[in-house]
């Protein structure tokens, strides 16, 4: 099945990197046509030797483009090199056709850097409109007639042509910036799960295993309060071992009825998700008390073992805007799965402390007993 999916999966990469390719060689092909039509516009100077060596000279430039190793189109550096240089022939194409004393080049300014910082694609359009519709009002003040109106289709066939490129290279960029740090990510996610299960097998002292999994947790997800609770058997008592906002806090007893999520984590043995506790019908009757704590978004993974529910983890922020990514809900159901057999072993270790403390002082008890009464003497009838 291996040998199958190997090659299949080479081709599917290797056919991702030749469709970037010919994308960026027709944009950039576009670009060049927007550029060729400003040197020839009513009004331009002519360029004359300049011009069309500027354009044969990125005619080239596209033909050496599919020659790159395909290895080498999906590198950010690919990216960042080709905008760089392609803002040569727009810089170049501005001065040629006489165009910088207008307001063309600071419309083309203002394009790359909405469509290069835009992070959403709405946004970014929204912003790319704005501006040619701000560049069309100001052609537009210039006067009216056949001349300016056949300028101003020019100029905005050159904007598009800028706002579509880069917007293309902008995305590109974006994709990479973040398989990066999906991969840093991952690479710390992986790391700090060692380092809990490291921490839970070498210790069976439950508040030491309780407080290293929330910090650890924090490390890896920003949260205002990571917590994790204790369930009693019966499920009528809840217990905060460990708070990584309160370093001090230990077996606290908390009320269930003022936390449905963690009720609702419990009954149905699954994680319980609140995207906006101001909107979410489970968090109605305890909704004032979480706006003065200024929580927004809640995470509740209960820590299972066999059928128990042994505890949960809880998180909590104000990200109301960036609820936890499904990445974060995994790390988390991972940290919980792999911790709560540990914490079970840690919490048997407990109550075998507690009995034999017990037993012990039974026995300290007995012994103070029968040395106190020396003369008691003990008759059978036989």
């Amino acid at each position: 099945m291996g040998e199958v999916q190997g090659p299949a999966l080479k081709h599917a990469e290797l056919a991702i990197r030749q469709a970037k390719k010919h994308r960026v060689s027709l944009l950039r092909g576009l670009l060049l046509v927007a550029v060729g039509a400003l040197l020839i516009q009513p009004g331009g100077r002519e360029g004359g030797a300049a011009a069309l060596m500027l354009i044969v000279a990125y005619s080239i430039s596209n033909v050496v483009l599919f020659l790159l190793p395909d290895r080498l189109v999906q590198t950010l550096r690919f990216e960042l090199v080709i905008g760089a240089f392609d803002l040569l022939l727009v810089g170049l194409g501005l001065q040629l056709s006489g165009m910088t004393a207008t307001a063309l080049p600071i419309s083309v300014a203002l394009m790359v850097l909405v469509v290069a910082l835009g992070n959403y694609r709405a946004h970014t359009v929204a912003g790319a409109a704005a501006i040619g519709a701000l560049h069309s009002w100001l052609v537009l003040g210039q006067g009216r007639g056949s001349e300016v109106a056949w300028q101003l289709a020019l100029q905005m066939l050159f904007l598009c042509s800028v706002a579509l490129y880069y917007g293309s290279l902008a995305s590109e960029i974006h994709k990479s910036l973040r398989r990066d740090q999906n991969s840093d990510l991952k690479h710390k996610e992986l790391s700090t799960l060692v380092e809990i299960l490291d921490a839970v097998t070498s210790s069976l002292d439950v508040q030491r295993v309780s407080r290293t999994i929330v910090n650890k947790i924090t490390e890896v997800i920003p949260a205002m309060r990571c917590s994790m609770l204790l369930i009693n058997e019966d499920k009528t008592r809840c217990y905060v071992m460990a708070s990584h906002d309160d370093p001090e806090v230990e077996m606290l007893e908390i009320d269930l009825k003022k936390y449905p999520e963690i009720r609702c984590a419990i009954e149905t043995r699954d994680r319980v998700l609140i995207r906006d506790v101001n909107m979410d019908p489970m968090m109605a009757d305890v909704r004032q008390l979480l706006e003065q704590l200024h929580f927004q978004s809640i995470m509740v993974v209960p820590m299972t073992f066999a059928n128990d529910v042994l505890g949960t983890l809880c998180l909590k922020t104000a990200r109301v805007n960036k609820p936890f990514t499904q990445a974060e809900v995994n790390f988390c159901t991972v940290v919980a799965r792999a911790s709560a057999n540990a914490l079970k072993n840690a919490l048997l270790h407990k109550r075998v402390l507690e009995q034999a403390s017990i037993n012990r002082e039974t026995g300290q008890k007995l012994s103070t007993l029968l040395d106190q009464s020396p003369d008691l003497i003990v008759t059978t009838d036989m």
